[in-house]
């Protein structure tokens, strides 16, 4: 009876070929116990790839919204601060204006309408503020800053109050410049767009409003008042005492009215702030649920997948035991 047997380079081959196979199969199933996942997808979905193709595009979806609604929440989270920022100026403000205007000496009357200056170019600071790479207050032109510098403003508005010797003229003055619809505060200081910013995409269908921009009259009411006191400053505008005093009584009651309206101006923000919060919370929790679908048809049963690895392993252990002992067999030990 003849037999099959296989020359010296044959088993070298062959034994090459088991060990590549068997650390192959190694690092497969290492792979699956780490992950917990089958290396081999098509066994795991029976061929069928849609169900799974399907919830990869909706978690890339929802991950893609989840974006845009964290960088929605960055955005009118920091126009809530900017807007908290300027609404503690008005109400520290109105109250100062308040207590001079009712007793104040000259001393004080001057403080005040030097400080008043520092505090409009501090206001326009804010609304100016940008967030990454995107203007708050300036709607669609988000990459250009609300509004002009404080001092082209300030010297805007004297001109336009010049030759005012009574407190209600420079009062009319100011609100003209600030409220008239195409008027200086529309045409000079306010450089964003008239258009507010695009609603931010949250979900599939769901969106969130944020329209607020530094041409509100909540936010002119506060700019005017400032620049009623600020004026006061310029070489054109001389008004006694007893009309500075009226001019910053007025100014100080309008801070008054303005703070409050932003208090409301700062709800309607905040209820697209929830909205916001809420849509992230939802498309944690349906990114969460696919993913786990997900897991569930590539889940891998980890004993099974140890005990082979085991398995294989002890294998692979042996050919090189095997291999390093056939490798010591030669005729010339035989002989001895």
């Amino acid at each position: 009876m003849q037999s099959i047997s296989f020359g010296d380079l044959a088993s070298n081959l062959r034994a090459t070929r088991q060990t590549a196979d068997l650390k192959q199969d190694l690092t497969r199933l290492g792979q699956e116990l780490s992950t917990g996942l089958t290396s081999d997808t098509n066994q795991a979905v029976n061929g069928d790839f849609l169900p799974l193709a399907d919830l990869e595009r909706s978690v890339k979806a929802l991950e893609a919204f989840q974006f845009s609604t964290q960088d929605a929440g960055l955005f009118v989270d920091a126009a809530q601060r900017a807007l908290d920022t300027i609404q503690n100026y008005a109400s520290v403000s109105s109250q100062n204006y308040l207590t001079v205007s009712s007793g104040g000496s000259t001393v004080a009357f001057d403080a005040i309408i030097a400080d008043t200056a520092a505090q409009f170019e501090a206001t326009v600071s804010v609304l100016n503020t940008n967030v990454g790479d995107r203007a708050l207050f300036s709607g669609r032109a988000t990459n250009t800053a609300a509004l002009v510098d404080a001092d082209t403003i300030l010297t805007a508005v004297a001109a336009a109050a010049t030759g005012a010797t009574t407190a209600a003229d420079l009062i009319a003055a100011v609100d003209t410049w600030f409220d008239t619809p195409g008027g200086g505060y529309e045409t000079l200081a306010y450089a964003g767009s008239p258009n507010t910013l695009a609603p931010f995409e949250l979900g599939q269908g769901q969106t969130a409003e944020f329209s607020a921009t530094a041409q509100d009259q909540e936010i002119r009411d506060i700019l005017k008042n400032f620049a009623k006191v600020a004026v006061l400053e310029d070489a054109g505008i001389n008004l006694t005492g007893d009309e500075q005093r009226a001019l910053i009584q007025d100014a100080g009651l309008g801070l008054l009215t303005a703070e409050k309206a932003v208090s409301n101006y700062r709800a309607d923000i905040g209820s697209a702030e929830a909205k916001i919060a809420e849509a992230g919370v939802r498309n944690t929790a349906e990114i969460a649920a696919l993913n786990l679908a997900r897991s569930n048809i590539l889940t891998i049963d980890q004993f099974a997948v140890a005990a082979d690895f085991e398995a294989t392993q002890g294998q692979l252990e042996t050919l090189y035991t095997v291999t390093a002992r056939l490798s010591q067999l030669s005729l010339v030990n035989f002989l001895r």
